[in-house]
């Protein structure tokens, strides 16, 4: 009776420790795709930032834009 009491609470124990073990798992992954994802957004928000604020990329963008978006028309429309 004893041992199968032990065998319960080893069991438990095992239990709660692998249910830790994948919280923090998780966590771990969580602060990754997070660090990850802020790092993506703050290399975009850099690039915008850049493009807005120097004329000549502004325009060449527009520019580069603009001749995409007509050679898409006109190669739909012949």
């Amino acid at each position: 009776m004893v041992e199968a009491e032990g065998q319960d609470i080893e069991v438990k124990l095992s239990e709660e420790h692998n249910r830790r073990m994948l919280i923090e798992h998780i966590n771990g992954e969580r602060e990754k795709w997070v660090t990850a994802i802020n790092s993506t957004f703050s290399h975009i928000e850099g690039g915008f930032r850049t493009l807005l604020t120097d004329q000549s990329k502004l325009i060449m963008t527009v520019g580069g834009a603009t001749t995409l978006a007509a050679g898409i028309y006109t190669t739909r429309s012949v």
